[in-house]
């Protein structure tokens, strides 16, 4: 997957990051309606949801060129790779990187592969500073077990600029990994990762 400069228009003023978009996608969309100002980061892996969401993020009026769509799944990877993603049904916004655990309320449908990339390596090719934009005014991560590794492979600068942060705060056994590991995230845990890392 190769990573190219951002490139946003001279009317843009904010930044915000939609971590699986999902097949709406509510929260990009929103805010490119919304906020007429505003520059959205989008990642969506499972193929699908990817097509849906830039079909109808195009469709929005004035939306054009104030926002970026990736086609890949975000990890606590030193290098770009490939995984697999587990495609869920009937609920296709449950898909994940992990395994649904048998049993669960969504079945994986089929299972496809996809780029798997840093953060970092995304924040690292926009244009900070351009248009007085120094800051994340959202970012935004729903991606059935990941979060937490996502935030903590975001460095410490970039971490620096994030005002408001949304992110799932626990897993209690839903999934497991590949090899079998039960994936278990408590919330005090999660909660005290980010407060240490300076949000209130």
């Amino acid at each position: 997957m190769q990573i190219e400069k951002i490139k946003i228009p001279d009317n843009v003023k904010s930044l915000r990051i939609d971590v699986g978009l999902s097949d709406g996608p509510p929260h990009a969309s929103a805010w490119l309606r919304e906020i007429e100002d505003v520059f959205v980061i989008g990642f969506e892996p499972v193929r699908h949801s990817f097509i849906a969401s830039s079909k109808m993020l195009s469709q929005i009026p004035n939306s054009d060129k104030r926002y970026i769509l990736y086609h890949c799944a975000l990890d606590n990877v030193s290098e770009p790779t490939i995984a697999t993603i587990n495609v869920t049904h009937p609920n296709i916004g449950c898909s994940s990187l992990y395994w649904p655990k048998y049993g669960w309320k969504q079945k994986p449908r089929k299972i496809e592969k996809c780029d798997v990339v840093n953060i970092n390596s995304i924040l690292d090719k926009f244009p900070w500073g351009k248009n007085g934009i120094d800051h994340i005014d959202y970012l935004k991560m729903d991606t059935q077990g990941k979060d937490l590794d996502i935030f903590l492979s975001i460095s410490e600068e970039h971490k620096k600029r994030i005002i408001f942060l949304k992110m799932e705060t626990s897993i209690h056994d839903d999934y497991v990994t590949m090899s079998g590991e039960n994936v278990i995230y408590e919330q005090d845990h999660v909660i005290k990762t980010i407060l240490n890392s300076g949000f209130e």
